[in-house]
């Protein structure tokens, strides 16, 4: 079996492929199915290049603030063309609660701007958060925003590696404001316009927060019911041997189409919640940051 399927003419087939080609050869015995199923399931080859999940392995919890500017999303939108004072960042947060966007150009992504940036335009403008929402980048993910969050008592949270949906909040703010930038006449009207419209959305504030409230509850768990519907449930445990999904494997942005999907295998150190592990290697090398269930699969040895 294991000629046929791998053997110098062997071209890794699977299933009911397989058990064709060993009847083919004039073999046969009971649970020929299960055993070919076996195989497949444990050949290295067929697990490194198998294809990608489609299917997310854990279910939607969608991000509830209870307050306005309790919780932020931000994130970093550039480069951007090089405009005055060398400016070709801009630095983006939005609340969660009231989706006001607070925005301001910046030179560089660098771990100090963004410490001056949660100082000056939010803590001092709208108070004291209760958490803010990052991806994994160098400017977030360093000990100087830690230790600022610690002495503020801010819950510092990070978006998956890869899932830039876990802080959708703020990518869909990216791209509204990169639409707007696009526009001719954004380039002559846009401070007059964001005036204005600060002033209206303050003057309605007040006013809309409870129908917000329970719209945006509504709405959440009308999605929430839609994605689970999709879910195929895949549990990892502390000790599992996984593959992780590789870099922009597939993609036209560089990795050759031939390479392998997924890479490892790694070791599940550490189930960090619903979907969310932490890595070693088999040496004993932890792998920094988190990893979602849906970038993960079960490696069978």
């Amino acid at each position: 079996m294991e000629a046929i399927h791998r053997g110098e003419s062997g071209t890794h087939a699977r299933g009911r492929s397989l058990v064709m080609r060993i009847l083919r050869q004039g073999f046969f015995w009971p649970n020929i199915h299960k055993d070919a199923q076996v195989l497949v399931e444990k050949c290295p080859k067929c697990q490194y290049y198998a294809d990608m999940q489609r299917q997310s392995a854990g279910y939607l919890k969608p991000i509830n603030s209870s307050w306005p500017f309790a919780i932020w999303g931000l994130d970093f939108l550039g480069p951007m063309p090089i405009a005055m004072k060398g400016y070709k960042w801009i630095l983006v947060a939005v609340d969660y609660f009231t989706k006001w966007i607070e925005a301001k150009p910046l030179t560089h992504p660098t771990a100090q701007n963004f410490e001056n940036f949660l100082w000056a335009n939010i803590v001092c403008r709208y108070g004291i958060p209760m958490a803010i929402i990052t991806d994994n980048g160098t400017p977030f993910a360093n000990q100087r925003i830690h230790d600022f969050c610690g002495e503020h008592q801010i819950n510092l949270k990070y978006a998956f590696v890869w899932h830039p949906h876990t802080n959708g909040q703020v990518e869909a703010a990216n791209k509204n404001i990169l639409n707007i930038l696009k526009e001719p006449e954004a380039l002559q009207t846009w401070v007059d316009e964001n005036d204005n419209s600060r002033r209206v959305d303050l003057d309605l504030l007040e006013q809309k927060r409870e129908l917000a409230a329970l719209k945006r509850l509504e709405h959440k768990r009308r999605i929430e019911q839609y994605y689970n519907r999709k879910v195929s449930p895949r549990t990892l445990n502390q000790g599992d041997l996984v593959l992780k999904r590789r870099l922009l494997a597939g993609s036209n942005l560089g990795v050759p189409k031939l390479e392998p999907n997924w890479e490892g295998p790694y070791i599940v150190r550490e189930v960090a919640g619903p979907n969310a592990y932490y890595l070693m290697t088999a040496e004993g090398t932890q792998i920094p940051r988190s990893w979602s269930g849906d970038d993960l699969k079960k490696f069978f040895a």
